[in-house]
């Protein structure tokens, strides 16, 4: 009778792994606005982003607002730098606004104020797949002072 448990029990297992794995072992978000991290901390006489997403999602027409927690001594400029893409037919750039060009301020401090965002085009993503980004998040003019996550743009 023991086993008779056992066995059920394991069944179960695998008719729940199989209704996961059925939908890609993705979960399911709902399209919305979402969240970063950016954390600003002095690296000798200068000022570094150490901390943020390894990787994120977003959704076509909705903003990715970044909160930053910045240690350093001063206000600072950030710029996010576009790496790469994948698959090569996505847009070259996933926002809306020129993220070379847009005002991305870091005060000092840790205010919850202090946010930045940018809006994810509401169109032009290869259909079907997920659009990959790897971007650079770095203090304005210092290429060695950023980190390197990715932006997945889910369908």
């Amino acid at each position: 009778m023991r086993h008779l448990g056992i066995q059920v029990a394991a069944g179960l297992a695998l008719l729940v792994g199989g209704a996961c794995a059925s939908k890609g072992m993705r979960a399911e978000y709902p399209p919305r606005d979402r969240h970063a991290m950016a954390v600003l901390f002095p690296s000798g006489n200068a000022c570094s982003v150490i901390g943020g997403p390894e990787s994120h999602i977003a959704f076509p027409g909705k903003k990715v607002v970044w909160r930053v927690v910045n240690l350093c001594s001063e206000d600072v400029d950030l710029e996010i730098v576009l790496l790469g893409r994948n698959p090569d037919r996505a847009p070259a750039n996933p926002f809306t606004e020129d993220p070379g060009r847009a005002a991305l301020r870091a005060a000092r401090g840790t205010a919850a104020s202090n946010t930045f965002q940018l809006t994810i085009r509401d169109s032009g993503f290869a259909a079907g797949v997920e659009n990959q980004y790897k971007y650079r998040l770095r203090i304005k003019g210092r290429p060695d002072s950023g980190i390197d996550p990715e932006l997945d743009i889910w369908p």
